[in-house]
């Protein structure tokens, strides 16, 4: 055991966990003005970011897309509308902060565990990974969502970016989204995506955690809709758990928990292929959860993978453990490298 620990611990990052900043969203207030809070507190960094895009793409070419995205219908009217709100409210070119709404769909790198409890429930570790990392450290948030009053689902997202990628609906599931790549021509795939009605991801995802309670139901939903881009979308219910790989119209895999899998683990690779040499975040994973086994894990042991290399790497912007079944949950980003 004394070597085991020695192994595990040789491998954790020395980095500096730094807590996310908090936030209440009232979802009964007006979509223009809700998030005033968090742009008052993150205006800076938004600004700053919202410069990096206009000076890395075209305008032109941000215009063109912007218009052709709010014209296809992926964004709710209620998204628009919070996104009109905050470039008004900050003097930021509206159009600008539609293009930016989008940019999940093209790249995203992350790790999601799965694992079920002995004491019960089921953990979902995830780690965000994106370009421009330091910039996204600067704008990850913690955000509490609430309706009439009560808690609806929490979320470890990006100051004006108003889709989810990792949230928890208490006492009743999480979800992650890591990305797919489909090896096609994504742009055209895409575009005819949008021109048939197809969701983003990540706006669905929200529209779960604010519309379906059950663990049942979100699954059946995922599994089901026509979708932009492939995807690993990782939920975490109260005795289940699953990763759903999807094509854009269509599960090609599930993987679910059960008596002999304890653990899921995924990255941005399909499971059933060789991982790639330069990117292997899934193998390394499954020899430590082995290593550990299911009688001692918890929700700190899962945050110590997540923080071990390369699960924690020089992309990661932030790592979130959580437990629907108790509502366990613990956001964090990183120092700057």
């Amino acid at each position: 055991m004394i070597f085991t620990l020695a192994t595990l611990l040789a491998v954790i990052m020395a980095v500096e966990e730094i807590p996310l900043p908090t936030f209440d969203i009232d979802l009964d207030q007006a979509p223009e003005t809700r998030w005033n809070q968090v742009f008052d507190a993150k205006k800076t960094e938004i600004k700053e970011f919202t410069l990096s895009i206009e000076s890395e793409f075209n305008p032109f070419l941000i215009k063109y897309i912007a218009n052709g995205l709010i014209k296809s219908g992926v964004f709710s009217q209620e998204v628009i509308q919070e996104m009109k709100g905050g470039a008004d409210y900050l003097n930021l070119n509206f159009q600008t902060i539609v293009f930016g709404n989008f940019m999940n769909e093209f790249f995203a790198l992350c790790s999601s565990l799965i694992i079920r409890k002995p004491q019960g429930g089921i953990i979902l570790g995830r780690s965000f990974d994106y370009d421009y990392p330091n910039q996204m450290r600067k704008l990850s948030i913690d955000l509490t969502f609430y309706k009439s009053g009560k808690l609806l689902y929490k979320s470890a997202g990006i100051a004006m970016y108003f889709g989810v990628v990792t949230g928890m609906r208490p006492e009743a599931y999480a979800i992650s989204l890591n990305q797919r790549d489909l090896f096609d021509h994504i742009y055209f795939w895409e575009t005819l995506g949008l021109i048939e009605g197809n969701q983003a991801t990540s706006f669905a995802i929200r529209y779960v955690l604010e519309n379906i309670n059950s663990y049942e139901n979100a699954k059946n939903y995922l599994e089901n809709i026509p979708i932009l881009a492939g995807e690993y979308i990782c939920i975490a219910g109260i005795t289940d758990g699953v990763v759903i790989t999807r094509n854009r119209k269509y599960v090609a895999d599930l993987k679910e928990l059960d008596e002999m899998n304890w653990y899921i683990v995924q990255t941005n690779y399909d499971h059933w292929l060789p991982q790639p040499k330069d990117d292997d975040r899934y193998n390394p994973n499954i020899e430590r959860l082995d290593m550990i086994g299911n009688n001692y894990i918890n929700e700190d042991q899962v945050y110590r993978l997540m923080i071990m290399k390369p699960t924690l790497n020089s992309d990661t912007v932030h790592t979130a453990i959580m437990n629907p079944m108790t509502g366990y949950w613990y956001a964090v980003t990183w120092t700057e490298e």
